[in-house]
């Protein structure tokens, strides 16, 4: 019995041996080989590039934001890469215009107090461009540089200042031009005093304090 069984396990054997063979030789007719296809000769592929010939302003001034006071004199300027006609705008109204430029300005020399959109809107056949600046206009300060100092423009000796710029400064021409070149280059420097502790003691005692002095010796 042992010997029949040895020899059925063994047919067993054989059979699936020779089924998997079988099973081998048949998968090709299922799933048939497919060698790979290899590209032959030159692919060209045509890329074109379009050269951008549209005008660019390639430098600005002043940057934006723009401060000033009333009266203030400002002027606005840009420089372009391609001769180009520019159109100056305020709060969308044309105020001046340039032709056939690679550099233009626009000056204003009575700033109103407000807020103003100022525009160069520069066109010619190659296309456009534009520059804009949000200029700011306020009314004028007692005294920007003794403010900055004081870090208000309540304290008494700027009410001196002020007192003295009414009565003798504003009321003849030549005080007046003092006056608006002042609030024309004070700004920036009252800026650089406000940002600086030690600047604002040194001013407030070195110059306002001074000044103060003078002023009320001449008012007396």
């Amino acid at each position: 019995m042992m010997k029949r069984s040895f020899y059925r396990e063994k047919k067993t054997i054989i059979f699936a041996v020779v089924l998997f063979l079988i099973l081998l030789m048949l998968i090709p007719l299922f799933y048939p080989f497919t060698p790979p296809v290899r590209a032959t000769g030159n692919i060209n592929i045509n890329v074109t590039l379009t050269e951008d010939t549209s005008p660019n302003i390639t430098f600005y001034s002043p940057s934006a934001p723009v401060s000033d006071v009333e009266g203030a004199t400002r002027t606005f300027s840009i420089a372009i890469n391609q001769p180009v006609n520019v159109r100056w705008l305020i709060n969308g109204t044309v105020v001046q215009t340039n032709t056939n430029v690679t550099e233009a300005s626009y000056t204003n020399s009575s700033a109103a107090i407000g807020t103003w959109n100022v525009s160069a809107f520069v066109n010619n056949t190659n296309g456009t461009d534009m520059q804009k600046w949000i200029w700011h206009v306020e009314a004028p300060s007692p005294c920007f540089i003794a403010t900055a100092a004081y870090g208000t423009p309540l304290h008494e000796d700027i009410d001196v200042l002020r007192d003295f710029r009414d009565k003798y400064l504003l009321t003849n021409p030549i005080g007046r031009a003092f006056v608006k070149i002042y609030y024309s280059t004070s700004p920036p420097v009252a800026d650089a005093i406000r940002a600086n502790e030690g600047l604002r003691m040194a001013v407030r005692e070195g110059l306002v304090k001074p000044l103060v002095y003078i002023t009320r010796v001449l008012q007396d």
